[in-house]
């Protein structure tokens, strides 16, 4: 039997809390999780709740009546070796194996959201595509996330392919600071993150 817990802190609040939680190895265990707006899905989500038009869609997920077991080729959990690498040092999980566990199971929960109970290339594209959101004190956000998914490719190759959400300078201004985190890279005239080659 195990659980998994979810909370919510603010960064204050976990600055506060965090010698303690350090004391009781509780940190060792998390998958901290931070995002940010831009300045364009700030003013978008005012429009729409001005317009009315913020209403969520309830998503009903289609939970198992009984544990499934998802399987996850070794060639594709090699594949989350620059991010364990890259997130043991941000995150000071020093040895990385929970880290592991973690991205391995986030692979999984996505191919079983996605009805199949194996793990594809495209689950672990999709969970390294949210490292940013586990890299303080980048802060991830969509823009990023949307950048990530589509690499490699070239800059105005991502700006036509986020043109229907994100202005020119908003995408430039993200994949600089992708680059400035050490994310991604350009090679020749194509940026490639470092955490899929």
């Amino acid at each position: 039997m195990y659980a998994e817990v979810t909370i919510a802190l603010t960064p204050k609040s976990l600055d506060f809390i965090k010698k303690r939680y350090r004391e009781m190895i509780f940190l060792s265990r998390t998958l901290p999780f931070h995002y940010d707006y831009t300045e364009e899905d700030l003013e978008g989500i005012h429009e729409n709740i001005k317009t009315r038009k913020a209403k969520f869609k309830r998503v009903k997920l289609k939970l198992p009546k009984e544990d499934v077991e998802v399987s996850m080729s070794k060639e594709l959990a090699d594949m989350l070796d620059p991010a364990v690498k890259l997130l043991s040092k941000v995150l000071e999980a020093y040895i990385g194996f929970r880290l592991r566990r973690q991205l391995q199971t986030l692979c999984k929960a996505n191919a079983l959201m996605n009805n199949r109970t194996e793990v594809t290339k495209e689950d672990v594209r999709e969970v390294l595509a949210f490292i940013p959101f586990f890299f303080n004190p980048l802060r991830g956000d969509e823009c990023m996330w949307r950048i990530l998914r589509v690499l490699p490719t070239k800059s105005e190759e991502i700006v036509k392919e986020l043109s229907d959400y994100y202005s020119r300078s908003t995408v430039y201004e993200k994949i600089k600071e992708l680059r400035e985190a050490g994310l991604i890279y350009k090679a020749g005239k194509v940026w490639k993150s470092i955490l899929w080659r």
